[in-house]
């Protein structure tokens, strides 16, 4: 389901137990918070407690003032109570600052975590649902 309701290139792909939320492209500060609604927005509709961004191929510019406003704003608006884990993978120069955003959102209660491989992210994800393996924890 590719998203209508915001100028951010967003599509919204159910994958059993989490939604992947794929967004490329440039864009400026504001529609990083009309990102953040539109996924806000959409799990509360479908009911989604996990989500995947996918943002390897994203080029947005991401400060420190604004991962702040971001986790600021994850809070305020419920966003963390909502969803249960929240997953972004990335890569290239940004991955660091979405590590920052990981520390700044976990600080304020959020389940966030930056990852640069998709399949890590989506073990986490999984990790803790019956009938899914811990990756912390791999069989014998």
């Amino acid at each position: 389901m590719t998203n209508r309701d915001s100028s951010v290139p967003l599509s919204f792909d159910p994958a059993g137990e989490f939604v992947v939320v794929r967004v490329v492209g440039d864009a400026g500060k504001a529609d990083y918070f009309g990102y953040a609604r539109s996924v806000r927005d959409y799990c509360e509709r479908h009911r989604c407690r996990r989500v995947l961004l996918d943002e390897s191929n994203l080029s947005w510019p991401l400060d420190i003032f604004l991962a702040y406003d971001l986790a600021e704003w994850m809070v305020s608006s419920q966003f963390g109570m909502l969803i249960q884990r929240i997953a972004c993978v990335t890569g290239g120069a940004r991955f660091d600052m979405i590590a920052n955003m990981e520390v700044l959102a976990q600080n304020r209660g959020i389940n966030y975590r930056a990852f640069s491989d998709l399949q890590a992210a989506e073990e986490w994800l999984l990790s803790g649902i019956p009938g899914h393996p811990d990756p912390r924890f791999p069989p014998p």
